[in-house]
């Protein structure tokens, strides 16, 4: 049972390493599709390092998606490691989970809801850049609600990052984490 609960255990690590990853993608496509040009005449993007041209509007649409993509799964990773860590509350191998540095196990949860919501927030501005372009269909201004519905899933990931822990044990006794290197 111990290398079944070891397994489960690095199973909970490599969600959070993948977690991190999964952000460093978000943060690129986010600056890509903020700053792409928007283009109504067709204009084609060189790919860096290729001879490959694609349209600009169909990068800035594939980043778009993309981003959107990766606020559900990091819900979804979110998930995945709080069911992993419920599996794991009856054990010592719950504290190495919960101790390992992560944005999902630092901080209290008000400070990750704050960061999980500055990075809604990110994704809002986003969603309002990629839909201000449209004049046609939205009057010339851009439209809030479908920037808030863009960042919908950004603002789930930050109620997970707040709220993972909460179905743990309340016995789980972790140890002390102060910044004074003690």
């Amino acid at each position: 049972m111990t290398d079944v609960n070891s397994s489960i255990r690095e199973n909970a690590i490599r969600c959070l390493d993948l977690l991190h990853r999964l952000l460093g993608v978000w943060l690129v496509l986010c600056l890509i599709a903020a700053y792409l040009p928007t283009a109504s005449n067709g204009a084609q993007l060189r790919l860096p390092f290729t001879d490959v041209n694609v349209p600009v509007n169909s990068a800035r649409w594939t980043c778009a998606v993309a981003i959107f993509v990766v606020g559900v799964v990091g819900c979804v990773m979110l998930r995945q490691v709080r069911d992993l860590c419920a599996y794991l509350s009856s054990t010592e191998h719950v504290a190495v989970v919960l101790t390992y540095p992560s944005i999902a196990t630092l901080g209290s949860p008000r400070q990750r809801m704050l960061f999980g919501q500055a990075l809604a927030g990110i994704q809002y501005f986003v969603g309002i850049q990629l839909w201000s372009p449209m004049p046609r269909m939205f009057g010339g201004a851009p439209d809030i609600g479908l920037a808030f519905l863009y960042a919908v899933p950004m603002f789930w990931f930050a109620w997970d990052l707040r709220d993972w822990q909460k179905s743990l044990s309340p016995e789980i006794k972790l140890p002390k984490i102060t910044g004074a290197g003690e």
